[in-house]
């Protein structure tokens, strides 16, 4: 059948910023896997849901946007013609900009001195369904090319900075509510996000379906713990000309639930979570500021026999020195973080497996230019 797809990359072209994109783009398409008389396999079916349908709109960007408390609400109604879904997973699209970019680095509160960004140095990246909690996750602290310093990033770029992947959240425990063939409301949201800067959130639902001619007969979810972030964060000031930001943050979370078939089977499925995080942020005079923090996290998707548990933690250190005069400008920074992920994966039997990965960066810059004239560095 044929369809549209829409690509969207905003871009400021004019006589400072000349940069022009060129895209390529390729698609791949897989057969449905097919049993051994042909006939195609109803337990591989899967219906791929966007959350917002950005095509209809003026502006795809800003209606992705979220800026403030306020979380992004979708409606979301499953074709109950598929059969009922089995499992459900979104994959989130999420990307800080503004004074959401280096959020790790915001000072408490919402009224905070010109050039600072608010909210303080917790987020957290959280879906509900129907106004219950199910998944949260530290966003990773992606610095873009041009971040910190723009040296540092050649000729390697930051970790991510090309390939934002999307964050996954099982919400297999909400399907005796989704399944029902009525609206529910899937809101995505950022924790901590402050006026001044913004949030990009872009979901997709992915859905697998069992056999056609099944029906959902009965199920229930249980909402086992559905708490609000703790984050502690205070300021002093250590020195003269010095304030030392220090931030705890934990988080917990814990979801079950059952749908019974008309077959006779009762798929079961459970979802946790429990997020740390630490951070201090020193303010040496006007020109220097030293991040370093942590954050972690283990988020176990149970389903039936099967478990699989991920482990995620991001170590991130920032030094930041800036200078300038009426002739010149002068920039030193070093930046030290990794993404470390370790996911497991167990069944009834016994048997388990478990991927590891870890990127990690080091980078070291001193940008010195004129400002009389630009080519000069």
């Amino acid at each position: 059948r044929e369809g549209d797809m829409m690509v969207s990359i905003p871009n400021v072209v004019d006589q400072t910023y000349t940069g022009v994109l060129n895209v390529n783009i390729s698609l791949a398409f897989y057969a449905s896997s097919r049993l051994g008389d042909g006939t195609a396999d109803d337990d591989q079916s899967w219906a791929v849901i966007p959350l917002r349908n950005v095509s209809e709109v003026q502006n795809p960007i800003s209606s992705i946007m979220l800026s403030g408390a306020v979380g992004q609400a979708n409606m979301v109604q499953l074709d109950t013609s598929l059969g009922p879904a089995t499992e459900a997973r979104l994959d989130l699209f999420a990307s800080g900009h503004g004074c959401e970019e280096f959020w790790y680095t915001n000072v408490p509160g919402t009224k905070v001195p010109a050039g600072a960004c608010g909210g303080g140095a917790y987020r957290e990246i959280m879906v509900l369904v129907d106004g219950q909690l199910a998944g949260a996750c530290h966003p990773f602290p992606v610095i873009y090319t041009g971040g910190v310093n723009p040296l540092l990033w050649r000729p390697l770029t930051g970790i991510s900075s090309f390939d934002v992947a999307p964050y996954q959240f099982d919400l297999t425990p909400f399907l005796a509510w989704l399944n029902d063939g009525k609206p529910h409301n899937i809101t995505v949201q950022v924790w901590g996000n402050n006026p001044t800067g913004y949030w990009v959130l872009d979901g997709v639902l992915l859905l697998r379906h069992g056999r056609k001619g099944q029906s959902m007969v009965g199920g229930s979810v249980e909402v086992v713990l559905h708490a609000a972030p703790n984050v502690t964060e205070t300021v002093h000031s250590d020195s003269p000309g010095s304030s030392l930001q220090s931030m705890l943050g934990q988080h917990s979370y814990r979801v079950r639930g059952q749908v019974q078939l008309s077959s006779g089977e009762t798929l079961k499925s459970e979802v946790a979570g429990d997020l740390t995080a630490r951070s201090t942020n020193r303010a040496v005079g006007q020109d220097t500021q030293i991040t370093n923090g942590l954050l972690q996290a283990v988020r176990t998707s149970v389903r039936g026999s099967e478990r699989m548990t991920k482990d995620t933690s991001y170590p991130f250190f920032v030094f930041d020195y800036g200078a300038q005069d009426k002739s010149s400008m002068l920039l030193n920074a070093s930046v030290h973080y990794a993404r470390l992920t370790t996911s497991v994966f167990e069944t009834g039997e016994g048997s388990a497996y478990s991927i590891e990965s870890c990127n990690h960066i080091q980078s070291n810059a001193v940008y010195n230019r004129s400002l009389t004239n630009h080519s000069k560095v």
